[in-house]
């Protein structure tokens, strides 16, 4: 699922921040800081994975289009400029554009946004409440934002191993597979990918044309050993 990150630059993210009587950061110091490691995260284990960088004051503006190049993310981030108040409609408005023309109306993405105001909930809650807010516990320092970041929860690889007869390889599937509930049984439960992947059976793509799917997923070998597949004990 590709995912947009929307950094706020107005001059509120300017303002200084002690950490423990050393230098002075700035809030924006801070969420560079935060994001540096989500980048770092993103290219070991979610490498696979488009990411846009966009920032906003009273404009918007997209810095980085949608790549799998971390570095060019991580290169942007350090050449940010301060601007003027926050329009959070317009940058919406703005990540709504860039989406739509990269990749259409019908798919799905994620929204990192580091921002200081205080209507973020009510936001959410007018767009339905799917997604989260996590704030800084305590005081505001470059500890506080690791911890808030979680990157594990939103970023975790999703590794398994795939069986064929007697042979099997540890794997792992991208984009994660979530739960899905489906609405036609009697008591709808949400239903979980195994872990334990079994292949089945072939078939040639020319049979099957393109199957209705409710997602789709890349099955990549884990690089343990040299092969593909290694015996199972």
């Amino acid at each position: 699922m590709p995912t947009v990150v929307l950094m706020d630059v107005s001059l509120s993210m300017t303002r200084p921040v002690s950490l423990d009587g050393s230098e002075e950061f700035q809030r924006k110091n801070l969420a560079v800081h935060g994001l540096n490691m989500l980048f770092e995260h993103m290219a070991s284990n979610y490498r696979l994975e488009f990411t846009a960088l966009m920032a906003f004051s009273s404009l918007w503006e997209l810095l980085v289009p949608f790549t799998r190049d971390y570095n060019a993310l991580q290169d942007a981030l350090s050449n940010l400029e301060d601007y003027d108040k926050t329009c959070l409609e317009l940058a919406l408005q703005g990540v709504s554009s860039v989406v739509q023309q990269e990749w259409g109306s019908a798919c799905p993405c994620q929204l990192q946004m580091t921002d200081t105001m205080d209507n973020l909930e009510e936001l959410l809650r007018l767009s339905g409440g799917d997604g989260q807010i996590f704030t800084v516990d305590g005081l505001l320092c470059m500890k506080s934002v690791q911890a808030m970041m979680l990157i594990d929860r939103a970023y975790s690889p999703f590794h398994a191993v795939l069986h064929c007869g007697n042979l099997s390889s540890d794997v792992q599937v991208f984009p994660r597979p979530e739960p899905v509930v489906v609405d036609e049984e009697v008591e709808p439960i949400p239903r979980a990918v195994s872990t334990d992947l079994e292949i089945v059976g072939f078939i040639e793509i020319a049979d099957i044309s393109s199957p209705p799917v409710i997602s789709r997923h890349l099955v990549l070998p884990i690089a343990v050993n040299k092969g593909w597949f290694c015996c199972s004990s």
